[in-house]
């Protein structure tokens, strides 16, 4: 599960879109945070910021079991901001992949099988570094299923990753 540390971690800005779309705002990553995880996080800039947001503070004091009430200021605090819901999206869609990855070691079917089942997950967006076999090719499952395959995927993956994490950093900086 992805908590909002994981951001952090990677060095994303955590935005109230980000949570909106972890908490109710949107179908593929929909309560990967839970109402305790987004007060928590509340409390922290109450905690540690002068000027609050009335919302943020009434955020902060919510019950954990108030699901419609954390939406509600949630979804409040995230209108409010500049950020766009696409930049926030990728950011889950990033960390989704980099939590998801199968390891080099991993046999190559079961890895190959891990790789497609994270991009079913996002319905193969046009922006993957995975090819699919027989998915607008014309390759073959005998040169698919290889380990030397694998190896590129993974490493084309990998790259993926490193792109994307750093074009997100940079438009990051501009909201």
């Amino acid at each position: 599960m992805i908590k909002l540390d994981n951001f952090s971690e990677v060095g994303f800005y955590i935005t109230w879109k980000l949570i909106d779309i972890g908490f109710k705002g949107s179908d593929v990553f929909q309560n990967e945070l839970s109402a305790k995880d987004i007060i928590d996080f509340a409390i922290s800039i109450v905690s540690d910021e002068q000027d609050i947001d009335e919302n943020i503070v009434d955020l902060a004091c919510e019950y954990n079991n108030n699901d419609d009430k954390v939406d509600f200021y949630v979804k409040k605090l995230a209108r409010k901001e500049i950020s766009e819901y696409s930049l926030e999206y990728r950011k889950w869609r990033i960390l989704y992949v980099m939590h998801h990855l199968p390891k080099a070691e991993i046999e190559y079917i079961n890895g190959l099988i891990e790789l497609g089942d994270i991009w079913a997950k996002f319905n193969f967006p046009s922006d993957s570094p995975h090819v699919f076999q027989g998915r607008d090719n014309s390759i073959t499952p005998e040169h698919y299923y290889t380990q030397d395959n694998f190896n590129d995927l993974l490493r084309r993956h990998n790259e993926w990753i490193d792109l994307e994490v750093s074009q997100i950093k940079a438009s990051d900086l501009k909201t």
